[in-house]
């Protein structure tokens, strides 16, 4: 089987979306599949990914650059940052990968491929694939949505596009043989677009990337860790409010550690918190962190009961369980979220611990910090379902059914 991955996202580049494609590249290569990746050109920086491309090719196309005499570049980055447009930005449309469909086509054109796997944002991707599905260069394209588009809710976009990007979507989607995403609440989006197929493929974890860590030795010091954005908005002012009050009351053993974007410093100093920030660290430093905590911090950030918001599944979930496959790792739950399938998931894993106001998560430390004890019981079943290599085959069985339903 010949199989083409197009994505923009991909490793070097460290995204959460590289980590995608890149999952299928992996473990299609190691069932003895032909793979080739189509991606853009990447740039060295200080954090980039380093993961092996073991037995598959990555060709890397540079978009080209613009004719232009004036250069927009600094108002569009400006209305981005003040609007939240997503214009020129991998999310809405226009994009400027746009200027990439044609040498990236152009190079895939040259060959046969059996499958097709385009993975977007930015939806540009798909007209790649779209093009080869037309000129007759693939037997079966799965169109990837790892996010929404013409309905994104974080990315607003332009409205006198939206019809456009509704547009678009539903010209990939009927001529795709096969869409696929990564929740339950995007796929209720996704099956209104298309008659064709709508399965769901997990985003998930590395399970090689946790089991080469040991556990952890424990300190005197009790840390909450907790990776990624800290946003003013979300609405667990509870949670450090209650940091802030066992300190007062004396238990001045435990540190709230952060990696990653941290937008509440002033917040937490000013309740007198105790945290260590570590800024951007490498991924293998982050896993390496899971394990030495003692509790993960997990908020729902989640405050609005809409239909597009529901299904963004963070990454950090799934990474979050894989620390329980290899050591009872707790998972501190705070604030809320309309989600049930994120709900669900966080509750079926067995490692969660909710704690849904002030009081609770007073009681929970106090408790704690005297006993040095918490039960959770990991669903070790449950959370393997989620690594990426289980994800991987079960898209590979997809496939596989479709290309011999062709067949017959």
């Amino acid at each position: 089987m010949k199989v083409l991955i197009i994505s923009y996202f991909f490793p070097p580049l460290n995204s959460i979306a590289s980590l995608r494609p890149y999952s299928w590249a992996k473990y299609f290569a190691e069932e003895g599949i032909d793979v080739t990746v189509l991606t853009s050109k990447k740039y060295k920086f200080e954090n980039d990914l380093e993961l092996p491309f073991n037995n598959f090719k990555v060709i890397e196309i540079p978009i080209p650059k613009p004719f232009k005499l004036i250069s927009f570049g600094k108002l569009i980055n400006f209305l981005n940052r003040k609007y939240q447009l997503g214009i020129y930005y991998k999310v809405r449309f226009p994009d400027e990968t746009i200027r990439w469909v044609k040498p990236a086509f152009e190079f895939a054109k040259q060959n046969e491929w059996d499958v097709v796997i385009s993975s977007a944002l930015p939806y540009t991707v798909h007209e790649v694939a779209w093009k080869l599905k037309k000129n007759g260069n693939c037997k079966l394209w799965v169109a990837d949505w790892r996010d929404l588009f013409s309905e994104n809710p974080i990315f607003t976009g332009i409205p006198l596009f939206k019809n456009i990007e509704k547009n678009i979507e539903k010209k990939y989607n009927n001529e795709a043989d096969l869409v696929i995403t990564v929740s339950e609440g995007l796929k209720n989006y996704w099956v209104k677009t298309t008659n064709k197929p709508v399965k769901i493929i997990y985003n998930g974890f590395f399970e090689e990337d946790y089991q080469k860590n040991g556990n952890y030795n424990p300190s005197d010091v009790i840390s909450i860790f907790y990776a990624g954005s800290f946003y003013k908005e979300w609405l667990i002012d509870y949670f450090f409010e209650s940091l802030g009050y066992l300190r007062e009351q004396g238990y001045d053993n435990f540190k709230l550690v952060v990696a990653g974007a941290f937008d509440i410093k002033e917040k937490v100093k000013n309740l007198r918190v105790p945290y260590e920030y570590k800024g951007f660290i490498k991924r293998e430093e982050v896993i390496k962190l899971y394990f030495e905590s003692d509790f993960l911090l997990f908020p729902l950030e989640q405050e609005k009961d809409l239909p597009n918001w529901k299904g963004i599944l963070t990454g950090k979930i799934y990474e979050y369980l894989a620390v329980n496959l290899f050591t009872n790792k707790p998972i501190i739950i705070v604030g809320q979220t309309f989600d049930k399938e994120r709900q669900e998931i966080l509750e079926k894993s067995g490692c969660c611990i909710f704690l849904k106001n002030q009081q609770e998560t007073i009681n929970f430390f106090e408790n704690y910090f005297k006993t040095k004890k918490v039960n959770i019981n990991p669903n070790h079943e449950f959370i393997k379902f989620f690594s990426r290599k289980n994800q991987a085959q079960r898209l590979l069985g997809f496939i596989k059914e479709m290309l011999e339903w062709k067949k017959s």
